[in-house]
């Protein structure tokens, strides 16, 4: 095989590389419900930078709390409650809000 038709293809790949962006991970649940008269609890933290067109908000930290409750056999109910707080420049005021976001009430049933 000639080099030099690997050459430019793999110039641009190390070029072009860097640049590349993805889509953060999906946040996915499992199927199963929660055993009838249990409770479970899920807690999570995510931190991100925000775009530019959300000047002067820079920053995000969502701290997400789920409560689920067996109810019946196969069959769940559930709260889940973000806790926001946005981080704007240091120059605008005010410097950070913090705040309840949209809160979900979920009922899942297990078919099968």
């Amino acid at each position: 095989m000639n080099v030099s038709k690997l050459f430019l293809p793999l110039l641009c790949l190390c070029l072009f590389l860097p640049l590349a962006q993805a889509q953060q991970p999906f946040v996915t649940d499992d199927a199963d419900v929660t055993p009838r008269h249990h409770f479970h609890f899920e807690f999570s933290n995510e931190f991100d930078w925000l775009q530019r067109d959300a000047f002067p908000s820079t920053r995000q930290n969502t701290a997400d709390a789920e409560l689920d409750y067996g109810l019946f056999k196969g069959v769940e109910i559930g709260i889940e409650v973000p806790l926001l707080t946005i981080f704007n420049d240091p120059v605008s005021p005010p410097r950070r809000g913090t705040g309840i976001g949209d809160t979900n009430l979920s009922l899942q049933y297990n078919f099968l």
